[in-house]
């Protein structure tokens, strides 16, 4: 088959046209989408990496800060009873009177109530008592009921002088927090 010189140039002419756009469409254009998508994920790599060095670096301040945070917790949880609302109850009585008689200190009323029970396992609980003694008895009771401080707050004190002041009548309003659930009473 003998080509002449025009069908010549028309072949020519569509390899020099449709060569280029052949080895672009099935040889380039894959290579420039997957050399993109490589780009891309590399971006996101690197963009990934930068988020985990931050969190690895900020991962022992968290640490440390939960730790803090346990301890501090561990703190306020030991000021108070644990036990049921009972028990607590008991103790609280049984430990005021022992303080009571320890000191000789008459009590002429007392009264133990639940005030709420609050969010959670909380339990507030006042004990309100009428005494009558003296001074020395008094501050010594006052003395030990300090070294309980953290399991009692004193909410109202009123101490009233008798003759002479010889013997002191004291209204003391004392409360109690506790954790319901744990036994610890």
């Amino acid at each position: 088959m003998q080509l002449n010189k025009r069908e010549r140039r028309l072949l020519l002419f569509a390899l020099i046209i449709i060569l280029p756009l052949l080895l672009g469409r099935y040889l380039i254009l894959p290579y420039r989408q997957k050399g993109t998508a490589l780009q891309e994920k590399l971006v996101q790599t690197r963009q990934q990496l930068t988020i985990n060095s931050l969190i690895a670096r900020d991962f022992q301040k968290y640490q440390r800060l939960l730790a803090n945070k346990k301890a501090e917790l561990a703190d306020l949880s030991a000021n108070f009873y644990r036990g049921e609302a009972g028990q607590v109850r008991l103790e609280v009585i049984k430990q005021l009177d022992r303080e009571l008689k320890k000191n000789a200190l008459a009590v002429k009323s007392k009264e133990l109530e639940l005030i709420e029970r609050g969010e959670g396992a909380l339990t507030r609980i006042r004990y309100q008592a009428e005494l009558e003694g003296e001074l020395r008895a008094v501050l010594n009771f006052l003395t030990e009921l300090n070294q309980y401080q953290k399991y009692y707050r004193v909410q109202q004190l009123e101490i009233k002088g008798g003759d002479n002041y010889s013997r002191l009548a004291v209204l003391i309003i004392i409360e109690v927090i506790s954790i319901e659930g744990d036994n610890d009473v």
